[in-house]
């Protein structure tokens, strides 16, 4: 249209797990895209034009260059987290650093601000912050956070997503990696359900949201509810998994909050990965 400038996109986190995903496919779709870690600024324009420039000083100092009103700003940051690392006191850091930018960016009238949450708010208690990790505490005062600025912000939280590229401990990884090995796998809670899908499907779903003028929270949820035991036959014999549907969570939640993702295909993921870290030297080799 005449006269309306084309979106920016700034994904803050680019090389990490879910936001080397979303780069990736801003690129495909030709929009100028800025990608930014700690140390390095990788610039993508339409044109196809490319260009990598390091900071001269800190993150937050120098992100108002980058953005503007027709800006889309994603924070695809936050610090290692595994089972045994739900309580680190990182996660305050983290939480102090998001809340640094949102400071150095409350002022500009942004497009919109998306960022990531936890499924964990909804599970551990709304009421008895002692019995609430240091992980959902941390999320929790950047919601907050946003919450009493005028940024226009979407806060999606997320649970199980996993993919070929997620160094983070997961379940699902560690099955497939222990499968690929020969090495059993003794499960200590086989009856646990997990809420799960792939990153391409939360990656798919949250640019379908971008599209809409829609703001505000969302729960990104897939339908399938599966244990873990299902899961570890499911790898072991490379066969799609007898799928569980279950609606606890949806019924704690206004359904006009609800942001429903369609898992992936077990069976496809696992051949993938097997194709990329058992034979991934030979798969290489025949492309």
């Amino acid at each position: 249209m005449d006269g309306v400038r084309p979106l920016r996109y700034v994904v803050l986190g680019h090389t990490g797990f879910i936001g080397s995903v979303l780069y990736s496919r801003l690129i495909e779709k030709n929009f100028d895209v800025i990608g930014v870690n700690s140390s390095v600024v990788s610039i993508y324009s339409a044109s196809g034009i490319k260009s990598l420039s390091r900071f001269g000083v800190g993150l937050y100092e120098s992100i108002n260059e980058y953005i503007n009103e027709d800006t889309v700003v994603f924070n695809c940051v936050w610090g290692k987290l595994t089972l045994q690392e739900r309580d680190s006191i990182i996660h305050y850091e983290n939480a102090k650093y998001e809340i640094a930018l949102l400071k150095e960016i409350k002022n500009v009238k942004l497009k919109s601000y998306i960022s990531f949450g936890s499924i964990l708010e909804l599970y551990e208690p709304n009421s008895d912050l002692e019995k609430v990790s240091k992980y959902v505490q941390s999320k929790r005062e950047v919601h907050q956070y946003l919450e009493s600025t005028e940024i226009p912000y979407v806060w999606i939280r997320v649970a199980n997503v996993f993919g070929l590229n997620d160094s983070k401990t997961r379940v699902i990884t560690q099955l497939l990696k222990n499968n690929a090995a020969g090495t059993k796998t003794v499960l200590n809670h086989p009856h646990k359900v997990l809420n799960i899908y792939h990153v391409e499907k939360l990656i798919a779903a949250v640019l379908a949201l971008v599209s809409k003028p829609i703001l505000g929270t969302f729960t990104a949820v897939s339908e399938t509810w599966l244990t873990v035991s299902e899961i570890k036959k499911s790898i072991e014999s490379n066969r799609e998994p007898k799928y569980i549907s279950k609606n606890s969570l949806l019924d704690l939640l206004d359904s006009k909050t609800i942001l429903q993702i369609e898992s992936s295909s077990f069976q496809n993921f696992v051949k993938e990965f097997n194709r990329v870290h058992v034979n991934g030297t030979k798969a290489i080799r025949r492309k």
